[in-house]
C-alpha cells in the first residue's frame, strides 16, 4: 500500500505535499531523513516541551514520564547528552546490519511508535523494515529515470 500511496503522490499534479512520501523521497536526496515519522535517527536532532517547561526527546514521548530527560530551568547542557537524549543513537547501533542499504534512512523507526506497538524503546518498529524497505527499492529504481527523478525534485522542493 505504501508504494501505491507514492505513486499516486509522484503521479499527482497539484501542489500537495503528501507526507511521508515528501519526506521519504526528499531523504534520496538529502542522504539523511528529514522526518521522524518514519526514522529514529532525528529524534536526536529534536526536543519536545510541556507547558511546565518538562524536556522530552520529542513531543511524542510526553506522555512517558520514564523519557522526562529534565526541565529547561535546568539547563541544556543538563539535557543534551543524557542517557535519554542518547537513546535514539544507542537504539541506532544496537539495531543497525552490515550491509543494509536502507538503514540510514529507517534506522529502525519512531522509537515512540516502537514502545507503542511493541512495547520496548530498542525494538524496530512494525513498518522500518519490509514494508518501507520496499519503497525504498522503488524509489531508488524511480530514481534511475531521470524524468521521474526530475520530477521528484521538483515534488519536494528542491528545484
Amino acid at each position: 500500500m505504501l508504494i501505491k500511496f507514492y505513486d499516486l503522490w509522484k503521479n499527482d499534479t497539484s501542489s500537495l505535499e503528501l507526507r511521508p512520501p515528501l519526506e521519504i523521497v526528499r531523504s534520496f536526496f538529502t542522504g539523511f531523513p528529514v522526518s521522524c515519522d518514519y526514522s529514529a535517527i532525528s529524534c536526536y536532532k529534536i526536543l519536545g516541551s510541556d507547558s511546565q517547561g518538562d524536556i522530552y526527546p520529542c513531543s511524542k514521548a510526553m506522555n512517558y514520564s520514564e523519557l522526562r530527560m529534565g526541565n529547561i530551568n535546568d539547563g541544556l547542557v543538563n539535557l543534551v547528552g543524557s542517557e535519554i537524549h542518547k537513546m535514539p543513537l544507542l537504539r541506532y547501533k544496537k539495531l543497525k546490519k552490515e550491509n543494509d542499504p536502507w538503514f540510514h534512512l529507517s534506522s529502525g523507526g519512531c522509537i515512540i511508535e516502537a514502545k507503542s506497538d511493541m512495547g520496548d524503546y530498542m525494538k524496530p518498529t512494525i513498518y522500518s523494515e519490509d514494508v518501507r524497505y520496499n519503497l525504498f527499492e522503488k524509489i531508488y529504481e524511480d530514481m534511475k529515470d531521470e524524468k521521474i527523478r526530475n520530477l521528484l525534485e521538483e515534488k519536494v522542493g528542491l528545484i
